[in-house]
């Protein structure tokens, strides 16, 4: 005990001297932020705070219980806390570490806090049940000492709890200490004053008395350890749930946080020039881990207080603006900018007003300090030997684009032409004597920027992408580096043995080996426009952007380089974190500073942003992710590892929750629904309601995953809940094998009646047989008789043709020959006799070859054997028919001619050619008078064609198209009807069987031509 009393001593004095002398930093060194009602509390009054073992803040207010996540509060009151009364809640106690915590409300009811969750409890652990009796029988009021932060005076009395169930009951003129039994080992006789207040850290009781003395009760004494300087008594806050012990200096306005340094207790300064009584500060929380200070106060809410890390830097003056792009370090002290602004220890200290001149983008000083700018189409050069007042230029023809000193203080110079974009190259040795720039090269892009890889490269980057360049060949040779596509490059720089490259709406990238790695983007693409990387010397790279500001770890930016896997994780900074505008600026050569001792310069639309690396502390997102409620149709439920959900629902919601005190733009989460045996399903980032919906799921089982990142060099964090969405009850498995055996069932069912239906069917169709056959035999017999007596019709035809031939057929040629004859011998005078003669002729002879023409037209049907096409000389067969109508083609003074070659033989039926030349030329005959038949055929074009001519007095139309489409209708009986000539009808039907074609061309008063058309192939095949 010697010695700890010795150190304590040691440690104090410092302490509250630090009290009475520290100074006021509020305004530069802290960010407050202010959570009301507005924001989601329920009410404004907070008693007392608290960190659970989840992560999350708990505040206990006027009405009720609040748990607040870093962005959004979710509130427990009598309308989700099933059995409760009362909303005025009152102090919290339990053990944070177990994830128990009691709270009661005015009306004496007791809540545990558990699982992130509030529960009304009727029962309480044996501590809780002793506590109360005690409290009952002594008249003491039950709760975190009283509501005036400790203050134990007359006629006030609480309980302080030590862990494992040991207690200190504090009355007016002593203090019990209890046991894990309820027993009383130490009774300390000590008499509380009115301004004295009691306190317990890590299960040491404590009392700091109005004198400023600091008084220590163990083992049954009370041991003063020191006396307070002069001044106002500090006022003791304390968490007891934290073990958290708080000094808050009344005059000077600052707090401290106690800390135990081995046997040792320290305090440390964490807030200056803050008046808590004010602003009605009743309870506290430290986070260690990230130097954030959690404040309730019963009147204005939950007060979040942050380190400010980050400082703005105005640099404008008169009417210039604070617009900066490059800033360069003129020592280890002092920064200049663009615009001639001069800064050290992060205060602005002047200008060097003639540099406003230049337009803010280049500040390159070589090896003497001297410094390069340029203006338009200008180059400066601002003389160090006569602190930059006096100046060189350079006037070129067109605008300049880009400036670069090399190691070798070589300056490299780019110009281009407005007109067609082209650029100029040219280069100044800025030690030598030579003070004209030389023109190195034209190329036909407009450069942005310049870096030297290596003594024999130079990286040029332009508005069309990455090229590389060898000034030193003989030859200079430019080819561009594909990779980097159509990029338009706005910064390329060499940290290292690795050049980064900063584009344009494209990302940014490292040129490492002559590889190009595109490195993955931000959720919300920020780095799609980055302006320069920063390597802080610290592990970090440090990436400005329009939107704000990036930290990477360089080991991750490292691993994504050789595996192309794990996606770097980007700590994100805006204006929230003390800067004032969000937009860097970039194009500028060089685009930040840093000094020796770590102080990092970046150039912004408001000034200059700075900071040291060293001294962040990024608050990252490394609490858990939860999967904090299930939202189904307007009805919540806590999310279980599994759960059934029943089908008719319309709309699922899953509320995620993770725990986080910065910015949450870290806290990103990404999640996915995935069926089970469905593909894999991208994954969708949540808003800031970290909640998202779904409707018209499948039934099924389903996996919802949820992904964050945790911080640097650390994976992700997944937390899953599976769900199940029953099937209906016709898609259940029961009910589909039920309905596959009732299916079987009705199949053998339908086999069996369709087999008796069939044997049913066989019955009948054998009787319907039988019935059928005796009627096709009594059809057989019938048919018998007819086809007798059609033999006998046939007969008698027979012999009814037999007659006309030799009754009616004989006669008629014997009277065309006796009328012939007595024609030719008539030598009388008679004219009239003589032509009666002729008429009697011809008319006899006509009639003759009528009854002819009909007796072979219908052998042709009764002898079917006949028909048959056989080779035959059609110029013979003309010369018998036109034998036949010599006498009465002259009788009419008409001449037949045959025109058909003497030896030509054709395959046709020479039996039906016969009949229709026959047919043709007693036509022709008829109609010709004192005129010329002639008879044609001829092979053409694998056709044979029999003709017809006279000169005849031809048809008239409509019969010439009756007979044209004769062919066409005769199957048509009503057609065939229309015009009574047999011959044409004939001809027709006979071609009809040889599948030949009738043509006619007539014209009244010139005659006629028919023409037949055999196709020679249908006859190859007939015969």
């Amino acid at each position: 005990m010697e010695k700890y009393f010795t150190r304590l001593l040691v440690v104090l004095p410092f302490v509250f001297f630090s009290i009475a002398t520290a100074k006021s930093f509020q305004d530069q060194d802290y960010i407050f932020e202010w959570y009301t009602d507005s924001e989601g509390l329920p009410q404004n009054s907070i008693k007392d705070i608290f960190f659970d073992v989840h992560g999350y803040l708990w505040l206990s207010t006027e009405n009720g219980v609040s748990r607040f996540d870093g962005s959004r509060f979710k509130n427990f009151d009598n309308t989700n806390i099933p059995g409760s009364t009362s909303n005025r809640m009152r102090f919290f106690y339990g053990s944070s570490s177990l994830d128990s915590i009691f709270i009661s409300n005015s009306h004496n009811q007791t809540f545990l806090i558990h699982d992130r969750v509030v529960q009304h409890i009727t029962s309480f652990d044996s501590f809780d049940n002793r506590a109360k009796s005690i409290i009952a029988e002594n008249r003491f009021k039950f709760g975190n000492i009283s509501n005036d932060n400790h203050f134990i005076g007359r006629r006030k009395s609480a309980i302080l709890q030590q862990t494992g169930n040991k207690y200190y009951l504090i009355e007016i003129d002593k203090i019990s200490e209890y046991n894990g039994r309820h027993e009383t080992p130490c009774i300390y006789h000590y008499p509380l004053e009115h301004r004295d207040q009691a306190f317990m850290y890590n299960d040491q009781l404590y009392i700091l008395t109005g004198e400023n003395k600091l008084v220590l009760c163990s083992e049954g004494n009370c041991l003063t350890l020191y006396k307070i300087g002069p001044g106002k008594t500090p006022i003791v806050y304390t968490n007891d749930i934290s073990n958290q012990v708080f000094l808050y200096s009344q005059d000077t306005h600052n707090l401290f946080y106690a800390e135990q340094l081995s046997d040792s207790l320290i305090t440390k300064h964490i807030l200056s020039d803050f008046n808590l009584q004010k602003e009605a500060i009743k309870s506290i929380y430290f986070d260690a881990n990230n130097d954030i200070l959690y404040l309730g106060s019963s009147a204005q809410g939950l007060c979040i207080v942050k380190k400010r890390y980050f400082r703005n830097i105005s640099t404008g003056y008169g009417n210039n603006d604070d617009v900066e792009y490059a800033v360069s370090k003129l020592n280890d002290s002092v920064i200049l900018t663009g615009s001639g602004a001069l800064i050290k220890d992060g205060q602005l200290t002047g200008h060097h007003k003639q540099m406003a001149w230049a337009n803010k983008y280049f500040i390159c000083p070589d090896r003497n300090m001297n410094l390069w700018m340029k203006r338009g189409s200008v180059l400066y050069r601002f003389k160090k030997e006569d602190s930059y007042n006096t100046y060189n230029q350079w006037l070129f023809d067109s605008h300049i684009t880009a400036l670069y000193l090399d190691k070798d203080q070589k300056l490299w110079i780019s110009t281009c032409s407005e007109t067609d974009r082209s650029s100029d190259l040219f280069y100044l040795n800025v030690l030598s004597d030579v003070r004209e720039p030389l023109k190195k090269e034209r190329f036909p892009f407009k450069i942005t920027c310049l870096e030297k890889q290596s003594d024999a490269t130079l990286l040029l980057g332009t508005e069309m992408g990455l090229y590389r360049y060898y000034p030193e060949k003989e030859n200079a040779e430019v080819e561009k580096i594909e990779c980097a596509g159509t990029a338009n490059i706005r910064e390329i720089q060499t940290i290292g043995d690795g050049t980064w490259i900063t584009t344009y709406n494209k990302g940014y990238f490292l040129y490492h080996d002559n590889e190009i790695t595109s490195f993955p983007l931000d959720h919300n693409s920020a780095l799609s426009t980055s302006h320069t990387v920063i390597d802080d010397k610290n592990g970090f790279l440090w990436i400005t952007t329009n939107k704000g500001l990036f930290q990477v770890s360089r080991q991750s930016i490292d691993q994504y380089v050789k595996n192309k896997k794990t996606i770097p994780y980007y700590h994100f900074y805006d204006k929230s974190c003390g800067f004032t505008s969000n937009e860097f600026n970039g194009g500028g050569k060089p685009n930040s500073a840093m000094l020796p001792n770590g102080d990092l310069y970046l150039p912004s639309l408001a000034g200059l942003v700075y900071f040291n690396s060293r001294n962040i502390k990024p608050i990252l997102p490394g609490n858990h992710l939860y999967i904090d409620e299930l939202e189904i149709d307007n009805q919540s439920f806590r999310v279980r590892d599994t759960f059934n959900i029943k089908q008719d629902f319309k709309r699922i919601t899953f509320y995620t929750s993770s725990p986080h005190y910065g910015n949450q733009a870290n806290n990103q989460v990404e999640v996915k629904l995935e069926a089970n045996g469905a593909k894999e399903q991208n994954w969708t980032l949540l808003g800031r309601d970290m909640a998202i919906s779904y409707t018209n799921l499948n039934p099924g089982e389903y996996i919802f995953t949820a992904r964050k990142k945790s911080g640097f060099n650390s994976g992700y964090t997944y937390k899953q809940f599976i769900f199940y969405i029953p099937f209906p009850f016709y898609q259940a498995y029961w009910f589909k094998i039920s309905a596959g055996l009732f299916l079987l069932l009705l199949i053998h069912l339908g086999v069996r009646l369709r087999l008796q239906y069939i044997k049913n069917k066989n019955v009948l169709l054998s009787d319907k047989i039988n019935e059928h056959t005796q009627q096709l035999n009594d059809t057989i017999t019938a048919l018998r008789k007819t086809e007798n007596n059609l033999g006998k019709q046939n007969e008698s035809q027979k012999k009814l043709i037999a007659t006309l031939t030799h009754d009616i057929k004989n006669p008629l040629g014997y009277i065309a020959y006796v009328s012939h004859e007595a024609y030719r011998q008539f030598d009388g005078k008679d004219r009239i006799m003589k032509d009666h003669l002729k008429s009697i002729y011809t008319s006899s002879h006509q009639l003759s070859e009528l009854i002819t023409n009909l007796l072979d037209y219908t052998k042709i049907y009764d002898n079917s054997a006949n028909n048959k096409p056989r080779v035959f000389n059609i110029h013979l067969l003309a010369e018998q028919k036109i034998a036949l109508f010599r006498n009465l083609a002259e009788s009419q003074r008409t001449k037949i001619i045959n025109a058909i070659p003497p030896f030509m033989n054709i395959i046709l039926n020479k039996e039906f050619i016969s009949i229709i030349i026959h047919n043709l030329i007693d036509n022709a005959i008829k109609n010709t008078s004192n005129g010329i038949i002639t008879i044609g055929c001829m092979v053409l074009d694998q056709h044979i064609i029999i003709s017809v001519r006279d000169s005849g007095k031809g048809m008239p139309p409509e019969v010439l198209n009756y007979y044209r489409s004769y062919q066409s209708n005769i199957d048509d009986e009503m057609y065939k009807k229309k015009y009574k000539g047999m011959g044409i009808k004939i001809i027709s039907e006979l071609l009809a069987i040889m599948q030949g074609t009738l043509e006619i061309d007539s014209q009244p008063g010139k005659g006629t031509h028919i023409r037949l058309v055999f196709h020679k192939d249908v006859y190859s095949d007939f015969s």
